[in-house]
């Protein structure tokens, strides 16, 4: 098609040229005019003008061959300026939040400090006002079809402070702390075929399915979907897709710098010889009709977990102490997800159910430090469930999403969602710009909402979230107090309650 394009606009340039006639008095518009010719030199042009001349020759035609060569000249030229602003081109995408909230919290003192008689002391914390704001600038490039690039910045922070330091590396951009930028993600895609692709990077599971409802995407935002891991990592993925079903394997390897190379003399070496690894698959098949749901059944597989961040902790006069005995494995760790999700019903109605199993195995190691009397090491950190015979845990989460009918020119949702934890759960999440996390709370989270569009670029959202803890959530991801300190997975009567509106603008 393009070159027969390009031959009937080189034939009607061509015909063009031969038929049209030059008008006789015209010069080039870069000619500057002549000069007047000596008078013998007009006797002489005079006399040139009568003798008789020969014909001027004419063009030569142009031939079918002379045509294609040409094209495929042009052709060459074409493909060559595109495969260069292909490899030169990088798409950007932005957008902005910003969010006003007010908390409320009301529980055990958060310090760990006790009243005289032993028991822990009860406080009533509130923060009338607080505003963050977040950016983040996303990046594509595609070079060629079997090549894709993704990447995206994030500054995230409170108006006016700059703390709050993470302490695991899948919160990097999750915690707000400074005006710094940080890349949540960031990955290229290689079409090994057209059904098989290799994944390399910072693969984000954040904002997976059921998240693209609360936060207004018609998609997940989630590179990889791993259920109760609910957080950033690096990671190789690797994905076969037929149609609408996707299968997915992943494998993540977690590796930290010694803590005897503060200067970084030796950066090729890590903590440990092995690094902490992580296995995980995936099925999914999304639905493109709203009678049938879409489901994931995810699952991980840690075989050798331990602490990812040994923290110090308060020794008698309160000054931090380092760990005198870390092990290189807690025991293993593991989850397995279900989701259904219904979308569009009756192009008013969402629904999603989903329901999560963790185990925990413990192999009866612990992390210990130097607070004894006399400053042996005592034993401080285990395995979740370390000091119970009950190493499962159970997750149920739930919600819906409607058009309210008396929306105006863009729709106002309504929507609601709640969880439930049990006391052994073993979650990995991040909170969200919400600065909460409502998955893996060991008791009950409630959240209700209200989007509005006010143009197709902003939205705005307004909720409320109630966290009603039973017992305290796990330390790290996997990691509980020994049994003499208060057990993995004390009891506890903690309760936040959260406002949060929230404007989102999107370029």
């Amino acid at each position: 098609m393009i070159r027969l394009g390009l031959l009937s606009l080189f034939l009607s340039h061509v015909a063009l040229a031969q038929t049209t006639p030059k008008p006789p008095n015209e010069r080039p518009a870069e000619e500057e005019p002549a000069e007047e010719e000596p008078a013998d030199e007009r006797e002489e042009s005079a006399d040139a003008l009568a003798a008789p001349t020969e014909p001027e020759a004419g063009p030569l035609p142009v031939t079918d061959d002379d045509l294609i060569a040409r094209i495929d000249e042009l052709e060459s030229i074409v493909a060559d300026l595109e495969r260069k602003a292909a490899v030169q081109r990088i798409g950007w995408a932005a957008d902005y939040r910003v969010t006003l909230s007010s908390f409320r919290y009301s529980g055990e003192a958060l310090d760990g400090s006790r009243n005289p008689d032993g028991t822990r002391r009860q406080v009533t914390l509130r923060n009338i006002e607080q505003w963050t704001h977040r950016v983040r600038l996303s990046m594509q490039a595609d070079p060629i079809p079997q090549l894709r690039f993704r990447a995206r910045v994030v500054a995230f922070k409170r108006f006016g402070d700059t703390e709050n330091s993470p302490l695991v590396d899948g919160a990097q951009a999750r915690l707000p702390r400074d005006a710094a930028a940080r890349f949540d993600r960031f990955w290229i895609d290689w079409a090994i075929t057209d059904n098989l692709r290799l994944s390399l990077g910072r693969i984000s599971t954040t904002d997976g399915s059921p998240a693209e409802l609360r936060e207004n995407m018609e998609h997940p935002a989630a590179t990889i979907s791993l259920g109760l891991a609910d957080s950033e990592y690096d990671a190789m993925a690797l994905t076969y897709a037929v149609g609408p079903l996707i299968l997915r394997g992943a494998y993540l390897a977690w590796q930290f710098q010694r803590d005897d190379d503060p200067f970084g003399a030796f950066p090729f070496l890590a903590q440990d010889t092995d690094p902490v690894r992580i296995y995980a698959a995936s099925v999914m098949l999304r639905s493109e009709s709203s009678r049938l749901p879409s489901f994931e059944v995810t699952g991980y597989v840690n075989p050798r977990f331990r602490a990812i961040y040994p923290a110090p902790f308060p020794g008698p006069d309160g000054t931090p102490l380092k760990p005198t005995k870390s092990p290189k494995s807690f025991g293993a760790l593991g989850a397995v997800s279900a989701l259904l999700l219904w979308r569009d019903i009756g192009k008013r109605f969402d629904l999603f159910a989903s329901a999560s199993v963790s185990f925990a195995d413990p192999n009866g190691e612990a992390l210990e430090y130097g607070i004894g009397p006399r400053g042996e090491s005592v034993p401080v950190f285990t395995l979740a469930s370390g000091d119970s015979n009950k190493h499962l845990g159970y997750h149920a989460y739930g919600g819906f999403r409607v058009l309210l009918p008396m929306s105006p020119k863009y729709p106002t949702k309504l929507g609601f969602e709640a969880t439930y934890g049990s006391r052994y759960l073993v979650t990995f999440s991040t909170p969200t710009s919400d600065l909460v996390s409502r998955i893996g709370i060991r008791g009950r989270t409630y959240d209700a909402y209200l989007i509005q569009q006010v143009f197709p670029q902003l939205f705005a959202r307004l909720s409320f979230t109630l966290l009603d803890y039973d017992y305290a959530p796990p330390i790290g991801g996997g990691l509980g107090l020994v049994k003499a300190f208060g057990g993995t997975a004390p009891k506890s009567d903690r309760r936040i309650e959260g406002v949060n509106l929230m404007l989102n603008a999107e370029f």
